[in-house]
């Protein structure tokens, strides 16, 4: 065979491939995207994908019957090209279905406590420890007690056969333990962490002869459409550096999120770990970060209870994961609102310093700022508002597609680091709705989205608990905090309906003082005035009569006058709810309350003589100021 019938069988090959490759690689996409339905323009990128190929297709056999082999070696290479770049899709498509399966789990958090002797002690296993005093706390937690009866009974024997010495907190029994008046002590992590704190010989102390686990069991996951139905999504944010995500442990984030699809509202509610609250689990009131030792679902219950809502379903996010996120998303953007210094993820103190403003963070900079608090003004309230933060930083930065390049991983912190109750399938619909905001969003971002924030608010309070002997700091949160925050709930989900009862809209007008006219100077000034600087005093600022109108537009307004005004010229709008409830964008101005306007200096923003005042009067249609 001669070399230039080589070249036509290699180039015959290699059309074959041309034509077959992206075929597969295609159909293996549309297979994949039709099976697995969580893409919101899968259609249009379906026939997108179609439509290539088909191009592709049809140059081949143009160029092949043309026999016009530079163009055909061309549409070889696109070709391939084309088919290598689907198949790179394909996979990671795959390997994002993979991740949601693995982080889907109807499973409980595997709770534990363990049975500590005196290390000088002779007990080594259970069975020695027959007939002798155990120090429990039957009242005070409920769970761990239990775990101790049922570990019993399963190691074959009664509880008949030991002496339970009932104590009203682990404090009072662990003195006693320590002194030698029983010989046995229940604890579980939460207790041991603070027994530690307290007694810095802990360890050299004590020694575990038996530990009891057991799998604390969610509710029935709801049959809801994500996709269609609005829901309330526990976040429970955990610091752990090592072991299975499912342990049972404390929540350094607890954040209520709740989503409508068909308004595209978010609402983002925080409880600060030292709230004090019912816990059901443990039969008393405490530090709502302290449900976590009882598994998720006494933190989903005590929740509950507290707020008279229903959480559809949980996420557990292993918060120290935030480095490994961000770093692979590129960083974030954040405005941050204080400057500090704070540990980094390994304990070295201060070694992380952020300073005030907008910037962009890396991995182990958003974990600073997300677990900072010592020299925040507010504490744990801030602390809230700063994880908010990041999060919608983290939401906004994925949505845009900066993540792409790095979707392994993504993938792999994401599968590593997450675990959630919500079936794979519902997975799905709400990723499909989350892209179909993302592609219908300006500038690829989050605007479409309607995303509210709140804290918890409350006062910090020292004071001894009745489950032990010590002073305690516990943020008691107030009452009409407690009721907005399921009224904002309720009217997220749809079940109370907007708008508030009586909401008051402060609007602050401010000219620069230094850029007016003699003749306006004179005439806020009248001591300073001349015989022919004079304005007439009837002379007003006609502002519109915002009753009736929403929130929403008020701001739309405001914005839209602000950027018409000259160059120098300011409007500031101050939006405060009459009653103390929160403002939403469907909240209805229903009073007029618009206040005087004052006139500013503009180098030194210091307040000028006289206000102007406004007059409320509805002013002919502006379709440039948006009425």
């Amino acid at each position: 065979m001669n070399k230039r019938n080589k070249k036509h069988n290699s180039l015959t090959v290699w059309c074959r491939i041309a034509y077959i490759f992206p075929i597969l690689s295609v159909a293996v996409g549309i297979l994949l995207l039709n099976i697995y339905p969580m893409l919101g323009f899968r259609w249009p990128l379906i026939a997108i994908l179609v439509i290539i190929n088909a191009l592709l297709l049809l140059g081949l056999v143009l160029a092949k019957l043309k026999h016009m082999k530079k163009t055909q070696i061309l549409l070889i290479v696109l070709s391939c090209l084309f088919g290598i770049g689907v198949c790179a899709c394909d996979y990671l498509y795959f390997q994002t279905i993979h991740t949601m399966s693995t982080i889907s789990t109807g499973k409980g958090d595997i709770v534990s406590s363990s049975l500590f002797v005196r290390s000088d002690a002779d007990f080594e296993d259970l069975d020695s420890l027959v007939g002798h005093q155990i120090a429990v706390q039957k009242e005070s937690s409920i769970t761990m007690y239990e775990m101790l009866i049922d570990g019993i009974e399963e190691a074959g024997y009664s509880s008949n056969q030991f002496t339970l010495a009932s104590y009203p907190d682990y404090l009072s029994a662990y003195e006693e333990f320590i002194e030698g008046k029983t010989d046995a002590i229940m604890l579980d992590g939460q207790s041991v962490a603070m027994l530690k704190d307290l007694h810095p010989d802990f360890d050299s102390q004590t020694k575990v002869i038996k530990t009891f686990t057991r799998i604390i069991d969610l509710k029935d996951v709801k049959d809801i459409d994500l996709s269609e139905e609005p829901f309330t999504i526990l976040i429970n944010g955990v610091d752990i550096r090592s072991g299975d995500l499912s342990e049972a442990s404390n929540a350094d984030v607890i954040m209520l999120a709740t989503f409508n699809p068909k308004t595209m509202k978010l609402s983002l509610n925080s409880i600060p770990r030292d709230t004090y609250l019912p816990v059901t689990c443990r039969g008393f009131s405490d530090k709502i970060t302290h449900s976590g030792s009882g598994g998720v679902q006494c933190t989903i219950d005590s929740i509950e209870q507290a707020f008279n809502i229903d959480i559809d379903y949980y996420v557990k996010v292993n918060f120290f994961a935030v480095i490994d996120l961000v770093d692979a998303l590129g960083g974030i953007e954040v405005d941050v609102p204080f400057t500090f210094y704070e540990q980094d993820a390994y304990g070295n103190k201060n070694s992380i310093y952020i300073e005030e403003g907008r910037q962009t963070l890396n991995g182990a900079e958003a974990l600073a700022l997300s677990r900072h608090r010592k020299t925040l003004p507010n504490g744990d309230i801030d602390r809230g508002l700063n994880q908010q933060l990041v999060i919608q930083a983290i939401l906004k930065k994925a949505a845009s597609g900066s993540g792409v390049l790095n979707v392994d991983k993504l993938l792999k912190v994401v599968g590593d680091n997450i675990q959630t109750n919500i079936p794979t399938s519902q997975m799905y619909n709400l990723f499909e709705v989350l892209t179909k905001l993302g592609s219908s969003s300006k500038y690829g971002d989050l605007s479409a989205l309607n995303i509210q924030m709140h804290t918890i608010q409350g006062d910090g309070s020292a004071f001894v608990p009745n489950y032990t002997s010590l002073e305690l700091y516990f943020y008691m949160p107030h009452q009409s905090s407690i009721e907005n925050t399921r009224r904002d709930i309720r009217r997220i989900l749809g079940e109370e309906a907007y708008p508030l009862p009586s909401n008051r809209f402060a609007f602050i007008a401010n000219l620069p003082y230094d850029d007016l006219d003699d003749e306006t100077k004179a005439y806020l000034n009248p001591e300073n005035a001349t015989d022919d600087a004079t304005l007439d005093d009837d002379k007003e600022v006609i502002m519109p009569d915002f009753t009736g109108d929403n929130y929403r537009t008020i701001k739309n307004w405001c914005a839209k006058v602000d950027a018409e005004l000259p160059e120098g010229y300011y409007v500031s709008c101050e939006f405060n709810a009459y009653n103390d409830e929160w403002l939403n964008d469907d909240s209805v101005f229903v009073q007029s309350s618009i206040q005087a306007g004052t006139i500013l200096s503009k180098q030194t923003l210091t307040y000028g003589p006289n206000p102007i005042q406004f007059t409320l009067e509805n002013p002919q249609q502006d379709d440039d100021l948006g009425f």
